[in-house]
């Protein structure tokens, strides 16, 4: 069984914001980037060395933008779940307490 105790929950709101915030910037960040990988060979050039160079880049570079693009939601996920965490923790806690009112009268 788990046993979560929630002792600053303001600092786990702002632990929260923190990871939208930096959700937003690895995505825009990771954007720049990605752009610059999709234009797809033109900073090797058009010539046939820089193209021997893409052809064999290519793969490796769509699988990083694959996996980049992904990096952003998933820091934006853990905001979603600390902050549902959270909720849930203190709903069960006011339950608690209402219920042991309940039980004392």
């Amino acid at each position: 069984m788990i046993h979560l105790e929630i002792s600053d929950p303001g600092a786990m709101e702002q632990a929260a914001r923190g990871f939208t915030h930096s959700a937003d910037v690895t995505t825009s960040t990771l954007k720049t980037q990605i752009r610059v990988v999709d234009r797809g060979g033109s900073p090797w050039g058009g010539d046939a060395a820089g193209q021997a160079f893409w052809s064999v880049y290519r793969e490796a570079a769509a699988l990083t933008v694959a996996n980049a693009s992904q990096v952003g939601p998933q820091i934006q996920g853990l905001s979603d779940k600390t902050t549902a965490t959270l909720a849930m923790y203190q709903a069960n806690e006011e339950e608690g307490v209402a219920l042991s009112r309940g039980a004392s009268a």
